[in-house]
């Protein structure tokens, strides 16, 4: 189960940076409409099988790609908290 969640974290980055570079060739730069579309696209691809694996570490190792999609969209640091980013967001995602 390790491998095939490590697999879907692998993907789940893929499809972070092929919407980030598809929301900039359409300019799209609304944080709000960027989380509803990693919401619709990239979501659904992460939790995958969840009914299967469905364990707290599983989660956690899924959760640092919307962390990271969070925080490219900001233009914070790797190294910032992500509760920064929460209260920046104010009641996004």
């Amino acid at each position: 189960m390790q491998a095939a969640i490590q697999r879907l974290a692998m993907l789940g980055k893929k499809a972070v940076f092929a919407l980030r570079r598809r929301c900039a060739e359409l300019r799209i730069f609304d944080l709000a409409l960027q989380c509803q579309m990693f919401d619709a696209l990239v979501k659904p691809m992460l939790s995958y099988g969840c009914e299967v694996w469905s364990d707290h570490m599983a989660c956690e190792q899924l959760e640092v790609v919307h962390w990271a999609f969070l925080k490219l969209s900001l233009g914070s640091a790797p190294q910032h908290p992500v509760m920064l980013c929460w209260q920046s967001l104010a009641g996004f995602p």
